[in-house]
């Protein structure tokens, strides 16, 4: 803002009205966040069990964070905790039945009362249609063999099971029959043994059935996408998709970054550069950042002019003496599988204003954060969404063990973040011929949710051909690809604020505070430091030592000579 000159009254008076004025737009801009925010309307999950027996993803959690990408808030409460009523203050109901144990009188009282809609998924259906006249459906029962799911990715009628895209499924997995009594039922997606078809989604009236979702394959998807039309939500049928350079850390090639940076540019593809401020090497000892590498810094400055956007992705991407940096975890124990045992709040607060600090006096600026290997628990997420508007990756659904969640769509607004941008292609692997293969029908999966996010990643030391090669396959797609600069994204920690907008990045930070710094020799971790320094003592022992008996003998030899 530019102020007027200080010495006419008139200009004092104007200084205060542009003060006033800019105030009031400040304050209008949150309250109309705040008001947003508060009027979303609210969906409710009532579970008997939240996660399937031997997996530990918790599907509760996952559901309720995908709704930030309809709008919605989302809150939860057990079957067994239920309470008469309580569902009458939500505009939407979800049922999760995984061990079927919903013969709750209460629940199916007030849901057969309810005038919402209504989505059950999995078992117990049984005890809300039995006796129930309002729905045309019939309970059918189980199946175990199934093999085969079909979904007419947005069709409006399905008018034969062949005519739509087919997707194989693990046959282990329990599904749960409905069968339609006449046509006024619509069957939004099949599933089949190979032999018969069975209904996998319907509609009748304000019910929508599915017979099962988990949180980490195909059928997440198309219950993503059958979502836009139970929630009436208008989603542009076009995706968007990005490449994520990964584990992009002070000892990397500069040549292949350049190289790498060079080709997508000439492409015309933004990309993004999940970055690794601190390298620390368990072999030599040495913690070497980006002040210690001015070429590395300056080849980073070169990604971002050549449409990069830099991603945090941890301070050292490791937290133990055995692992290096880019192989470790950083914010979960990686050895024992379980949250770190630490103040995950000054813990979160020290690596987040490292790694900030390190970028900003190299002129490098992140707009968003990746944890290492994505793993984190809810109390990590919640810390970082202090500082970063913008999480990249995929969502840990549960605080025991190490599991991730792929989602389809990008999520506002939830429990675990202000914005979640997923991946859910997968990455290049050298040694593994399937592995773009894999991408490839990741893609054809993930983009059966119309308005798709999607995202895969490329580690930089790999053969550029493997990059070409998946660009082109996005290219033949004719997909979008996503800018982060383009969207609005916020960083702030301290006095470091990083703001991005249709292209431009505003940094505001004290330059004299985190001045540019000469290069520096790398400094030795902490315990081989120790190491050495013991090393040092016994060195200067013996050295004392052997000048001890060194002047001992002389005199000796001495005496003897004189006599």
């Amino acid at each position: 803002m530019m102020w007027i000159n200080k010495s006419s009254k008139n200009n004092r008076g104007a200084r205060v009205l542009l003060f006033v004025l800019e105030f009031l737009c400040i304050f209008n801009s949150l309250s109309f966040r705040v008001c947003a925010t508060e009027n979303r309307k609210k969906a409710l999950v009532i579970y008997d069990r939240q996660n399937y027996f031997s997996y530990s993803d918790n599907v509760v959690n996952s559901i309720k964070e995908l709704f930030g990408a309809y709008n919605l808030a989302g809150e939860d409460i057990s079957a067994a905790k239920y309470e008469s009523n309580y569902l009458n203050k939500y505009d939407y109901v979800f049922v999760l039945g995984i061990d079927g144990e919903l013969n709750n009188k209460k629940i199916i009282k007030d849901l057969k009362d309810y005038k919402g809609k209504i989505c059950w998924i999995g078992k117990g259906i049984e005890y809300f249609i039995e006796n129930n006249s309002k729905y045309n459906l019939e309970y059918v029962g189980k199946k175990m063999d199934i093999t085969e799911i079909y979904y007419g990715n947005g069709q409006e009628k399905i008018k034969s099971v062949e005519s739509i895209d087919k997707f194989p499924i693990e046959s282990k997995e329990l599904f749960t029959i409905l069968k339609p009594l006449n046509s006024q039922v619509e069957v939004l997606s099949y599933i089949s043994d190979g032999r018969e078809f069975y209904p996998y989604a319907l509609n009748d009236k304000n019910l929508w059935y599915v017979s099962r979702v988990d949180d980490n394959s195909v059928l997440f998807y198309i219950f993503s996408d059958l979502l836009n039309g139970m929630f009436s939500f208008k989603r542009d049928s076009k995706g968007k998709v990005y490449i994520r350079i990964e584990d992009v850390h002070p000892f990397r090639d500069q040549k292949k970054l350049r190289a790498i940076a060079d080709y997508l540019s000439d492409e015309g593809v933004p990309f993004m550069i999940a970055l690794i401020p601190t390298y620390v090497d368990t072999k030599t000892g040495y913690i070497n950042t980006i002040s210690h590498k001015k070429d590395f810094a300056k080849t980073i400055r070169y990604m971002q002019e050549k449409g990069g956007s830099v991603i945090l992705h941890g301070y050292t991407h490791q937290n133990s003496k055995e692992e290096a940096s880019g192989e470790g975890f950083e914010f979960w124990d990686g050895q024992k599988d379980e949250p770190l045992k630490c103040d995950i709040e000054k813990y979160v607060y020290d690596k987040v204003g490292s790694g900030l600090k390190e970028c900003v006096k190299n002129g490098i600026y992140p707009l968003g954060f990746e944890a290492p290997h994505y793993a984190m628990d809810i109390n990590g997420y919640r810390e970082i969404k202090k500082y970063f508007s913008t999480y990249v990756g995929q969502y840990q659904s549960n605080n025991e063990k190490f599991t991730t969640t792929p989602f389809p769509y990008t999520i506002y607004h939830t429990d675990s973040f202000n914005k979640l941008i997923p991946e859910n292609l997968g990455y290049v692997e050298s040694e593994n011929n399937l592995s773009i293969p894999s991408i490839k029908e990741n893609f054809k999966q993930v983009s059966l949710s119309k308005g798709y996010t999607a995202g895969a990643f490329f580690h930089c030391y790999l053969d550029i051909k493997y990059l070409k090669e998946i660009v082109q396959f996005f290219k033949s797609q004719n997909v979008d690809f996503l800018d982060l600069k383009e969207e609005d994204n916020w960083v702030k920690w301290e006095d470091i604020s990083i703001k991005s907008a249709d292209g431009d990045i505003d940094v505001n930070y004290p330059k004299e505070k985190y001045k540019d710094i000469e290069e520096e020799k790398p400094k030795k971790v902490g315990y081989i430091e120790n190491i050495n320094l013991v090393l040092i003592v016994i060195v200067s022992v013996f050295c004392i030592v052997f000048l001890f008996v060194f002047i001992v003998l002389k005199k000796i030899d001495r005496k003897k000579f004189l006599r």
